[in-house]
């Protein structure tokens, strides 16, 4: 790995690694790359001693908890409006509102996803428990084998080479997503509301089958940034898009899922009553006539803690096409593989050829 390519970076790495006074605000993100590589950088310090730092980050808690005061609220709430009590339900909403915008929107996301847990529950005949089992032993089943990556558009990538760390939508400095919500005030509440308060916001990701399948998150960018193993001790995940279904789901460590992180939801939709089941689910779906499913039209969504530089990258798969020589050279001196997934685009037309053939022949749609 070449250490002179990202000069500025890679000052303020020195200055951070060195025993010497910080004179302005540590960048929490660079911070926390020295954490996370101090061993690999050591050789770039010129053996100097290392400042002692905290531990490197790790995923956060999950933060849902039904007994909360505030989800507490929203269950109140739900419970008046379904009696008419219309006193009651003005007087809980007036409560509802005074709470900060993060607690808020953690009592509704909890609220929604305890209710969805509830009716699951009651329509599979299983105990609340069991599918939170189902659920989260499902999500562990499939992400088993499978990488931590991040979809990106090439001019992000070419951003990312350049500077060598991966800008979330909160950075000004950010090549905005032509696909994911552009909504950082929003998305500051929610990850607020997920994980408390944190140094550094996440980067968003999915957990990728590494054959390189088509994946929903594809509409992200055509090209994946592959994690190293290490990420996953800071990665929580979710099923679905976090920010646009957070009744679906709650964020929660990979390897200590949340109640909801599995999403109770998904697990009714799929009728599965074992993890072996769920996780068949979300690699593809119960449908033998459905080649896509779950995983070519959705994600499970990964949030990597405590930012992401070239250093956390053990791969970069393109799709279709190999990358410019301009490009190549970037990843050669960076020491950073590459390779490219050429397979076909997803389409639906034989999927419903298929059926409508199995229609003829007197079976069901």
């Amino acid at each position: 790995m070449t250490f002179d390519t990202f000069p500025a970076f890679l000052d303020e790495l020195r200055r951070l690694g060195e025993l010497a006074t910080i004179d302005r605000p540590v960048d929490p993100v660079l911070a926390a790359t020295l954490r996370t590589h101090r061993d690999e950088l050591r050789d770039f310090h010129g053996g100097a001693p290392v400042v002692e730092l905290p531990d490197p980050p790790v995923a956060p808690r999950s933060m849902a908890d039904p007994e909360d005061g505030a989800a507490l609220l929203f269950q109140d709430l739900d419970r008046a409006n379904l009696t008419g009590n219309e006193v009651e339900a003005s007087r809980i909403q007036r409560d509802i509102d005074t709470l900060p915008p993060y607690l808020r929107e953690r009592g509704r996301a909890t609220a929604n996803n305890e209710a969805n847990l509830a009716f699951v529950a009651r329509r599979l005949r299983m105990s609340p428990e069991e599918v939170v089992t189902v659920a989260n032993d499902g999500v562990t089943e499939f992400a088993r084998g499978r990488d931590i990556a991040i979809a990106i558009e090439a001019s992000a990538l070419d951003r990312f080479l350049i500077e060598g760390r991966y800008r979330t939508q909160h950075d000004p400095e950010a090549i905005r997503s032509t696909a994911a919500t552009f909504d950082p005030v929003t998305r500051s509440t929610m990850e607020r509301a997920w994980f408390g308060r944190q140094d550094t916001h996440p980067a968003y990701g999915y957990v990728r089958d590494p054959s390189g399948a088509p994946s929903g998150a594809d509409t992200y960018g055509p090209i994946s940034l592959v994690l190293r193993e290490d990420v996953r001790s800071r990665t929580t995940v979710s099923v679905g898009d976090s920010l646009g279904r957070p009744s679906e789901s709650f964020p929660g460590p990979l390897d200590d899922l949340g109640r909801y992180s599995g999403a109770p939801m998904h697990v009714g939709i799929a009728r599965a009553r074992t993890a072996e089941e769920y996780a068949q689910y979300l690699e593809g779906g119960l449908d033998p006539d459905d080649e896509g499913g779950f995983y070519r039209n959705l994600y499970v969504e990964a949030q990597v803690h405590g930012g992401v530089t070239f250093l956390d990258v053990d791969e970069v798969v393109f799709t279709g096409a190999a990358p410019s020589a301009q490009v190549q050279a970037r990843l050669s001196a960076l020491g950073m593989r590459w390779s490219v997934r050429d397979i076909e685009p997803y389409s639906d037309d034989a999927r419903i050829e298929r059926r409508m053939r199995r229609a003829d022949e007197g079976g069901e749609l």
